[in-house]
């Protein structure tokens, strides 16, 4: 339950990277369990940290940018063909420039595959690589984190607790007395 007696929206995604996101980030919407918490149990996931390879042509032929234009941009040291220009409080991409065309991080996530926005380029004379940590939206509890923490011996109220901070358990039998 949330701080009004509530019930909360408990979201969940696969692995955090490390640090879960604040649902405003994200959707815009503000709910205070949902909040960036820590999340550091979650080395035994696949997706903790991965690595994405594009070549400028992959690049533009998956954003409908010119080829050449983009190739143009990458080869002139002074110019950049990628560019993150804004970043959330977590560290995760919100805003990137590509060939002068502005992308928001989640468009951006879903034109390229890519299993998050928490990423960071490495750009090249042949194409960028960028090394993403984490998978999902990042918003409230992290599966492998929470994984992670069962296997430490955390019970099942200490990882709600963790990742839906200032929220309560109720039971349905109490829930049922109270709406009477």
């Amino acid at each position: 339950m949330d701080p009004e007696g509530d019930p909360i929206l408990s979201r969940y995604f696969s692995t955090s990277g490390g640090r879960t996101e604040d649902a405003l980030s994200v959707w815009g919407g503000e709910h205070p369990y949902l909040t960036s918490v820590e999340s550091p149990h979650e080395d035994h996931s696949p997706y903790n940290l991965t690595r994405h390879r594009f070549t400028w042509a992959e690049l533009a032929g998956l954003l409908g940018l010119d080829d050449g234009a983009l190739r143009a941009l990458a080869a002139d040291q002074q110019q950049q063909a990628l560019r993150v220009t804004e970043r959330t409080d977590t560290g995760r991409v919100s805003q990137v420039h590509i060939a002068g065309e502005s992308y928001c991080a989640l468009e951006l996530r879903r034109r390229l595959d890519l299993p998050s926005t928490w990423w960071e380029p490495e750009k090249d004379s042949e194409g960028v690589t960028l090394t993403a940590r984490g998978f999902g939206h990042g918003v409230g509890m992290s599966q492998y984190g929470a994984d992670g923490m069962a296997q430490r011996g955390y019970s099942f109220r200490e990882i709600i607790a963790h990742y839906y901070p200032d929220t309560s358990l109720q039971s349905l039998t109490d829930l049922d007395k109270s709406g009477e």
